[in-house]
């Protein structure tokens, strides 16, 4: 079952530049927004934001690297950043 919800505003941007920094460092399949955000329930200042990132073929070592920094190079407008990278 495919579920569409609005993602909320506080996250938009942030999570444009994210997929966009992700893509650049590996070819990715998926990216989805689980977790309250994907629930309706994402609380400002108080959630966190989960997201799973599926990638065409395991990462090398350098890709994990890679994919790390540039999560952590974008200021997360949440309470912290949870990513998640399966092939």
């Amino acid at each position: 079952m495919t579920r569409v919800v609005a993602i909320p505003v506080e996250l938009e941007g942030y999570l444009d530049e994210l997929v966009r920094l992700l893509r650049a460092v590996a070819e990715l399949d998926a990216v989805y927004l689980v977790g309250s955000a994907a629930q309706c329930a994402y609380e400002h200042g108080r959630s966190d934001v989960d997201v799973i990132a599926v990638t065409a073929r395991p990462p090398s070592q350098a890709e994990k690297e890679a994919l790390a920094s540039a999560a952590e190079s974008l200021p997360c407008p949440a309470r912290k950043l949870e990513l998640v990278v399966y092939a």
